[in-house]
């Protein structure tokens, strides 16, 4: 899987995992920046891939997968997964 889908596939997963969860939970899951998890998922709302709301008294947003989301995750783990059949 090239390098432009790698990302999305880690976040979207950590998102199915968790259900739904927040920038800073993502990116410890994901491994990165709270920063690059932030903004990942801000990409992802912005294409219907997950929605948001925010906390109450809190300026954290919450996430989870539309079913658009698990539509590109499954589409994604079948892409990533492709090269490993070929070779068999």
């Amino acid at each position: 899987m090239s390098g432009y889908n790698e990302r999305k596939l880690e976040v979207l997963t950590a998102l199915s995992e968790l259900g739904e969860g927040t920038s800073l939970t993502v990116s410890t899951m994901v491994g990165c920046s709270h920063e690059a998890a932030a903004m990942a998922l801000l990409s992802y709302h912005r294409m219907g891939l997950a929605t948001r709301y925010k906390l109450e008294g809190s300026r954290a947003r919450v996430y989870a997968l539309t079913d658009k989301g698990w539509e590109r995750l499954h589409w994604l783990q079948e892409r990533a997964r492709a090269p490993y059949l070929e070779s068999q």
